[in-house]
């Protein structure tokens, strides 16, 4: 499989697992840093079903920059070919990967009515961190086709 089909297939994969990881990392945040009533598992499946939605949303809007990305990841990582070695590096880079789209969203949604407010920043960042992370690591990690090593330029392929 040519390298820009397997980076849309990692782009497509992230794209399917990016909401649904979002939404429950959002639920579970606001479980642990709300105190929540006796009915709290029927909010977390509520919030849950919910969040994906709006996980969507985001989901869509960093598709393009992210896409790009991972797009040039086969070329990308010949500055760092050790990305590639293992799943705990290729989990790091990821997670350094995530960490702009959780960046903004977590700025936006904090400053949504004005100035800064630290616990929606929180909760904000930490839902798309998680979901960004979850959703670019899971598809490297459950697709033979995706994993680490497979999606490197031959040239590179060599020194890994």
């Amino acid at each position: 499989m040519a390298y820009a089909r397997r980076s849309l297939l990692w782009l497509l994969g992230a794209a399917i697992v990016a909401p649904f990881a979002w939404s429950t990392a959002a639920s579970l945040l606001r479980i642990l840093l709300v105190p929540m009533p006796d009915d709290s598992f029927r909010l977390f499946v509520g919030g849950a079903l919910f969040g994906s939605v709006w996980g969507a949303v985001v989901t869509a809007v960093f598709a393009v920059p992210y896409g790009l990305l991972l797009g040039a990841w086969p070329w990308l990582v010949r500055a760092v070919p050790s990305f590639e070695r293992s799943r705990v590096r290729l989990a790091g880079a990821l997670a350094v990967l995530a960490l702009p789209a959780a960046l903004y969203v977590g700025l936006e949604t904090g400053r949504f009515a004005g100035a800064i407010r630290p616990r929606e920043f929180t909760e904000a960042f930490l839902a798309a961190f998680v979901a960004g992370w979850v959703g670019l690591l899971t598809p490297r990690l459950v697709l033979k086709s995706l994993a680490p090593g497979n999606l490197i330029a031959k040239s590179v392929q060599a020194a890994v």
